[in-house]
Protein backbone atom coordinates (compact mmCIF):
# COMPACT_ATOMS: atom_id res chain seq x y z
CA UNK A 1 0.00 0.00 0.00
CA UNK A 2 1.33 3.41 -1.21
CA UNK A 3 1.17 5.97 1.34
CA UNK A 4 1.87 10.14 0.74
CA UNK A 5 3.35 11.23 3.92
CA UNK A 6 3.76 14.67 5.13
CA UNK A 7 7.22 15.09 7.40
CA UNK A 8 8.93 18.02 8.92
CA UNK A 9 12.79 17.43 10.47
CA UNK A 10 12.11 13.51 10.73
CA UNK A 11 13.57 10.40 8.93
CA UNK A 12 11.70 8.31 7.22
CA UNK A 13 11.61 5.37 5.10
CA UNK A 14 11.50 5.72 1.53
CA UNK A 15 11.31 3.31 -1.34
CA UNK A 16 14.11 2.98 -3.12
CA UNK A 17 16.42 4.03 -0.42
CA UNK A 18 17.54 3.61 3.09
CA UNK A 19 16.14 7.00 4.39
CA UNK A 20 15.45 10.24 3.71
CA UNK A 21 15.68 12.98 6.42
CA UNK A 22 13.43 16.19 5.28
CA UNK A 23 14.14 19.06 7.56
CA UNK A 24 13.00 23.02 7.45
CA UNK A 25 9.97 23.10 5.36
CA UNK A 26 7.23 21.12 4.35
CA UNK A 27 7.58 18.11 1.61
CA UNK A 28 5.70 15.43 0.70
CA UNK A 29 7.53 12.02 0.45
CA UNK A 30 6.05 9.24 -1.07
CA UNK A 31 6.21 6.37 1.53
CA UNK A 32 5.85 2.68 1.95
CA UNK A 33 6.59 1.61 5.19
CA UNK A 34 6.38 -2.34 5.42
CA UNK A 35 4.93 -3.78 8.73
CA UNK A 36 6.53 -3.34 12.08
CA UNK A 37 9.33 -1.03 10.32
CA UNK A 38 8.01 2.49 12.21
CA UNK A 39 9.68 4.07 15.12
CA UNK A 40 8.94 2.53 18.21
CA UNK A 41 6.16 4.16 19.67
CA UNK A 42 5.07 6.00 16.69
CA UNK A 43 2.30 2.86 14.51
CA UNK A 44 0.80 5.60 12.56
CA UNK A 45 4.24 6.14 11.46
CA UNK A 46 3.44 9.99 11.49
CA UNK A 47 6.26 11.09 13.91
CA UNK A 48 3.87 11.59 16.70
CA UNK A 49 4.59 9.38 19.68
CA UNK A 50 1.46 7.22 19.68
CA UNK A 51 1.96 7.04 23.58
CA UNK A 52 -0.04 3.82 25.53
CA UNK A 53 -0.91 2.51 22.12
CA UNK A 54 2.45 1.63 20.61
CA UNK A 55 1.58 -2.09 21.37
CA UNK A 56 -0.90 -2.14 18.33
CA UNK A 57 -0.16 -3.74 15.43
CA UNK A 58 -0.45 -1.93 12.25
CA UNK A 59 -3.92 -2.66 10.59
CA UNK A 60 -6.03 -1.11 7.83
CA UNK A 61 -8.92 -0.31 9.24
CA UNK A 62 -7.95 1.17 12.66
CA UNK A 63 -9.29 4.84 13.07
CA UNK A 64 -11.56 3.81 10.88
CA UNK A 65 -13.77 7.46 9.96
CA UNK A 66 -10.42 9.12 10.58
CA UNK A 67 -9.22 11.81 8.65
CA UNK A 68 -6.36 10.60 6.49
CA UNK A 69 -5.21 6.93 5.83
CA UNK A 70 -5.12 5.06 8.81
CA UNK A 71 -4.86 6.83 11.83
CA UNK A 72 -1.68 8.44 10.17
CA UNK A 73 -3.27 11.41 8.63
CA UNK A 74 -1.25 10.05 5.20
CA UNK A 75 -2.92 10.16 1.83
CA UNK A 76 -5.12 13.26 2.15
CA UNK A 77 -3.63 14.01 -1.10
CA UNK A 78 -3.38 17.94 0.09
CA UNK A 79 -0.07 18.07 1.96
CA UNK A 80 -0.89 19.53 5.31
CA UNK A 81 1.18 19.54 8.89
CA UNK A 82 -0.61 17.45 11.38
CA UNK A 83 0.24 20.26 13.72
CA UNK A 84 -1.51 23.11 11.89
CA UNK A 85 -4.41 21.15 10.08
CA UNK A 86 -7.39 19.09 11.01
CA UNK A 87 -6.07 15.49 9.54
CA UNK A 88 -4.45 12.67 11.10
CA UNK A 89 -3.97 12.24 15.10
CA UNK A 90 -1.63 13.35 17.90
CA UNK A 91 -1.47 10.82 20.30
CA UNK A 92 -4.94 9.14 20.72
CA UNK A 93 -6.88 11.97 19.68
CA UNK A 94 -7.31 12.29 15.97
CA UNK A 95 -9.41 14.71 13.42
CA UNK A 96 -12.54 13.38 11.88
CA UNK A 97 -14.92 15.17 9.24
CA UNK A 98 -18.45 13.82 7.50
CA UNK A 99 -16.46 13.45 4.30
CA UNK A 100 -13.54 11.32 5.95
CA UNK A 101 -16.72 9.38 7.53
CA UNK A 102 -18.34 9.09 4.17
CA UNK A 103 -14.96 7.92 2.14
CA UNK A 104 -13.59 5.94 4.53
CA UNK A 105 -16.94 4.07 4.54
CA UNK A 106 -17.21 3.50 0.83
CA UNK A 107 -13.81 2.91 0.62
CA UNK A 108 -15.03 -0.06 2.84
CA UNK A 109 -17.21 -1.38 0.31
CA UNK A 110 -14.95 -0.28 -2.78
CA UNK A 111 -11.27 -0.70 -2.50
CA UNK A 112 -10.22 -0.13 -5.57
CA UNK A 113 -12.19 3.62 -5.22
CA UNK A 114 -10.16 7.12 -5.48
CA UNK A 115 -7.68 7.63 -3.32
CA UNK A 116 -8.79 4.13 -1.17
CA UNK A 117 -5.23 3.14 -1.71
CA UNK A 118 -3.01 5.82 -1.20
CA UNK A 119 -1.50 8.09 -4.18
CA UNK A 120 -1.50 4.63 -6.31
CA UNK A 121 -5.55 4.89 -6.89
CA UNK A 122 -5.56 8.85 -6.73
CA UNK A 123 -7.11 8.99 -10.32
CA UNK A 124 -9.41 5.69 -10.03
CA UNK A 125 -12.76 5.78 -10.40
CA UNK A 126 -15.64 4.87 -7.35
CA UNK A 127 -16.19 6.74 -4.16
CA UNK A 128 -15.02 10.24 -5.98
CA UNK A 129 -17.97 12.39 -4.36
CA UNK A 130 -17.24 11.11 -1.04
CA UNK A 131 -13.63 11.85 -1.59
CA UNK A 132 -14.94 15.26 -3.13
CA UNK A 133 -16.56 15.82 0.19
CA UNK A 134 -13.71 14.91 2.74
CA UNK A 135 -11.51 17.38 0.60
CA UNK A 136 -13.86 20.32 1.23
CA UNK A 137 -14.40 19.66 4.51
CA UNK A 138 -10.74 19.39 5.06
CA UNK A 139 -9.98 22.84 3.45
CA UNK A 140 -13.15 24.35 5.10
CA UNK A 141 -11.76 23.24 8.85
CA UNK A 142 -15.10 21.42 9.22
CA UNK A 143 -13.60 18.82 11.52
CA UNK A 144 -13.85 17.55 14.90
CA UNK A 145 -11.38 15.94 17.39
CA UNK A 146 -12.11 12.66 19.02
CA UNK A 147 -10.22 10.54 21.49
CA UNK A 148 -10.17 7.20 20.26
CA UNK A 149 -8.71 3.19 21.06
CA UNK A 150 -6.36 3.78 18.00
CA UNK A 151 -5.48 0.00 18.57
CA UNK A 152 -9.36 -1.00 17.88
CA UNK A 153 -9.45 -2.79 13.88
CA UNK A 154 -12.76 -1.44 12.81
CA UNK A 155 -13.53 -4.46 9.57
CA UNK A 156 -17.83 -4.03 9.51
CA UNK A 157 -17.80 -1.24 7.17
CA UNK A 158 -19.63 1.16 9.43
CA UNK A 159 -17.93 3.80 11.14
CA UNK A 160 -18.82 3.60 14.70
CA UNK A 161 -21.32 6.89 15.56
CA UNK A 162 -20.32 7.24 19.43
CA UNK A 163 -17.06 7.04 19.05
CA UNK A 164 -16.47 9.64 15.93
CA UNK A 165 -19.23 11.48 16.11
CA UNK A 166 -19.20 15.41 16.32
CA UNK A 167 -19.69 17.18 19.49
CA UNK A 168 -22.13 19.77 20.11
CA UNK A 169 -20.98 23.24 19.28
CA UNK A 170 -19.18 21.64 16.07
CA UNK A 171 -19.67 24.09 12.80
CA UNK A 172 -20.30 21.86 10.24
CA UNK A 173 -21.93 21.89 6.45
CA UNK A 174 -25.74 21.65 6.60
CA UNK A 175 -25.68 17.90 5.21
CA UNK A 176 -23.65 17.01 7.55
CA UNK A 177 -25.68 17.27 10.90
CA UNK A 178 -26.51 13.61 10.66
CA UNK A 179 -22.78 13.04 11.85
CA UNK A 180 -23.52 15.35 15.44
CA UNK A 181 -23.68 13.31 18.58
CA UNK A 182 -26.94 14.85 19.29
CA UNK A 183 -28.42 13.90 16.08
CA UNK A 184 -29.65 17.52 16.16
CA UNK A 185 -27.96 20.95 14.78
CA UNK A 186 -29.40 24.70 14.77
CA UNK A 187 -28.74 27.39 12.28
CA UNK A 188 -25.22 29.16 12.05
CA UNK A 189 -25.39 32.81 13.53
CA UNK A 190 -22.88 34.73 12.34
CA UNK A 191 -22.90 37.46 15.11
CA UNK A 192 -23.02 34.90 18.61
CA UNK A 193 -21.16 32.11 16.32
CA UNK A 194 -18.16 33.77 15.14
CA UNK A 195 -15.39 33.74 17.59
CA UNK A 196 -16.57 29.74 17.49
CA UNK A 197 -16.18 29.41 13.55
CA UNK A 198 -12.67 31.68 14.43
CA UNK A 199 -11.71 28.84 16.78
CA UNK A 200 -12.22 25.88 14.38
CA UNK A 201 -10.75 28.12 11.43
CA UNK A 202 -13.91 27.78 9.42
CA UNK A 203 -13.58 28.69 5.55
CA UNK A 204 -16.50 30.63 5.16
CA UNK A 205 -16.87 31.36 1.44
CA UNK A 206 -20.37 30.15 0.39
CA UNK A 207 -19.78 26.94 -0.70
CA UNK A 208 -21.91 25.33 2.36
CA UNK A 209 -24.45 26.37 4.84
CA UNK A 210 -23.09 26.57 8.18
CA UNK A 211 -24.64 24.70 10.86
CA UNK A 212 -23.75 24.25 13.97
CA UNK A 213 -24.29 20.83 15.99
CA UNK A 214 -26.33 20.78 19.86
CA UNK A 215 -26.65 18.21 22.45
CA UNK A 216 -24.88 17.20 24.87
CA UNK A 217 -25.11 13.50 24.69
CA UNK A 218 -24.93 10.92 21.80
CA UNK A 219 -28.45 10.50 21.26
CA UNK A 220 -29.79 7.07 20.44
CA UNK A 221 -30.15 6.14 16.61
CA UNK A 222 -33.74 7.24 15.55
CA UNK A 223 -36.55 4.52 15.54
CA UNK A 224 -37.30 1.88 12.75
CA UNK A 225 -40.10 2.93 11.23
CA UNK A 226 -43.29 1.26 12.38
CA UNK A 227 -44.07 -2.28 10.53
CA UNK A 228 -47.03 -1.70 8.25
CA UNK A 229 -50.88 -3.04 9.75
CA UNK A 230 -51.71 -6.46 9.05
CA UNK A 231 -53.10 -7.55 6.17
CA UNK A 232 -57.30 -8.46 6.80
CA UNK A 233 -59.57 -8.52 4.26
CA UNK A 234 -62.31 -6.64 5.68
CA UNK A 235 -59.21 -3.79 4.73
CA UNK A 236 -57.67 -4.68 2.16
CA UNK A 237 -57.78 -2.83 -1.37
CA UNK A 238 -60.95 -3.05 -3.55
CA UNK A 239 -59.64 -3.71 -7.50
CA UNK A 240 -60.71 -5.09 -10.37
CA UNK A 241 -57.73 -5.58 -12.12
CA UNK A 242 -54.32 -7.32 -10.80
CA UNK A 243 -52.48 -4.08 -11.82
CA UNK A 244 -54.04 -2.40 -9.03
CA UNK A 245 -52.35 -4.24 -6.16
CA UNK A 246 -49.02 -4.13 -5.00
CA UNK A 247 -46.23 -6.23 -6.08
CA UNK A 248 -46.61 -10.14 -4.72
CA UNK A 249 -50.84 -9.50 -4.43
CA UNK A 250 -53.34 -10.53 -6.87
CA UNK A 251 -57.16 -8.99 -7.49
CA UNK A 252 -59.43 -11.94 -6.73
CA UNK A 253 -62.68 -12.51 -5.64
CA UNK A 254 -62.66 -13.46 -1.73
CA UNK A 255 -65.06 -14.99 0.50
CA UNK A 256 -67.71 -13.52 2.24
CA UNK A 257 -66.13 -10.03 0.49
CA UNK A 258 -68.19 -8.39 -2.31
CA UNK A 259 -66.34 -7.74 -5.32
CA UNK A 260 -62.70 -7.96 -5.55
CA UNK A 261 -59.82 -7.30 -3.39
CA UNK A 262 -55.72 -7.34 -3.36
CA UNK A 263 -54.91 -10.75 -1.80
CA UNK A 264 -51.16 -11.05 -1.09
CA UNK A 265 -50.09 -14.66 -2.72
Amino acid sequence: MVWVSVLSGCTAEVTGSDEAVVSGELETTVMKPPPGKCAVGDIGCDGIPDGPVAACGADNNQCFGAVGMNCSGDGIGIVPSESISQVGCQGNTCWVNAGSWAHDTCCSALPTGRWCDGIASSSNAGCVAQWDTATHRYSHNLGWKRTVDKCAVNNTGTVVFADYCAPAGTIVAAPDAIRCCGRASRGFNVSTDAARAIAQGVVLDGSFLPVVCTGGVVAPPPPPPPPPPAWTPETARRCTLHTQCSAGEACVVYPNIPGKICVPM
